[in-house]
């Protein structure tokens, strides 16, 4: 547990995403979703974007992430 603890502590300034609490579907500890490298520039995430994108699918929330990535590297020209 004193481990965790430091990690937990270690990854804070880089932890992105969280679960809301009670909707943790994969039991991630401290309901961690999503973290970044030190340098900002690489995202890992547990939920898939990608998988609620079209409307056949019955979801579009997703799209959201990828049509906010796309406006940032575009304000980076």
């Amino acid at each position: 547990m004193f481990l965790f603890f430091n990690i937990i502590l270690y990854l804070k300034r880089r932890i992105v995403f969280r679960y809301k609490s009670g909707q943790n579907p994969n039991g991630s500890k401290a309901d961690i979703a999503g973290i970044v490298n030190e340098a900002g520039n690489v995202l890992g995430m547990m939920p898939h974007p990608e998988r609620a994108v079209e409307d056949i699918l019955g979801f579009t929330d997703g799209l959201k992430v990828f049509q906010s990535l796309i406006e940032s590297l575009e304000d980076r020209k």
